[in-house]
């Protein structure tokens, strides 16, 4: 069973509780968090929440309508994981916009990503062609265009264990709300059982501003399939035999 609902909130700091009560037998259960709502006409970098999930399931209902569902993309509905607890053979899903992102400057060329920390931070650019010196010629790019990279790290301790490749994003996913929308799918197979930070690497190119929100995560060893138990072995049986009858008296 899932409830979806929304409503619209002022920035600032909020308290939420949720309370579940299931009506036949009288049973409950509560959630509670705190949430941070940014102004964002304060951020350098305007984006969402990083959703973080483990599951995809159809969509269904009202949620259905394009554009009314933020976490619905292509008919499937994302499910958030709130405890980021994971297991080895599950995938990590995120997903996340950045809005307002800078355009192109004038003379119809992007800003070319020449900050040697902020490639670095992004991975090898030569692979994604996002002007590295071996990277392929890149069209010239549409009037307003954009230019936000992004990508996921891995980390223990100091040590980064995990990097995705770089995404580049050229133009707006949703042009009714000036967003573009990064949806990441990660297989976790590859890393072992343990706690990890997750680093989510946003730059938007043209304005130089970026942001790097980052969470800790758990995986956990995959779940064995539950083997079936051995039937009993039946005993053979044996004929029925009936209670000895009582005296009757006669």
């Amino acid at each position: 069973m899932q409830y979806n609902t929304g409503f619209v909130l002022a920035p600032g700091e909020y308290h939420l509780k949720f309370i579940v009560r299931e009506n036949q037998t009288g049973r409950m259960g509560s959630f509670e968090t705190d949430v941070t709502i940014p102004d964002l006409r304060k951020a350098p970098l305007r984006m969402s929440s990083v959703v973080l999930a483990n599951q995809r399931v159809p969509a269904s209902g009202a949620s259905t309508k394009k554009g009314l569902h933020p976490l619905v993309q292509n008919q499937q509905e994302l499910v958030p994981n709130i405890t980021h607890v994971f297991t080895q053979d599950q995938h990590l899903y995120l997903q996340y916009e950045v809005y307002d992102a800078a355009h192109q400057r004038k003379g119809g060329t992007v800003a070319a990503s020449n900050n040697a920390a902020l490639d670095a931070l992004l991975g090898d650019a030569s692979v994604t062609g996002s002007g590295g010196a071996n990277a392929a010629p890149q069209p010239k790019p549409a009037k307003d265009a954009v230019h936000v990279l992004t990508n996921i790290e891995f980390l223990q301790g100091n040590a980064k264990v995990y990097e995705s490749k770089q995404i580049v994003a050229n133009e707006l996913t949703a042009p009714d709300r000036k967003a573009v929308i990064f949806q990441i799918d990660l297989p976790l197979q590859s890393l072992k059982p343990g706690f990890y930070t997750c680093q989510v690497n946003i730059i938007d190119d043209n304005a130089g501003n970026f942001a790097f929100p980052r969470w800790s995560i758990l995986v956990k060893e995959a779940q064995l399939p539950a083997t079936p138990a051995p039937s009993p072995t039946a005993a053979p049986s044996q004929p029925a035999t009936s209670p000895s009858a009582s005296p009757s008296g006669h």
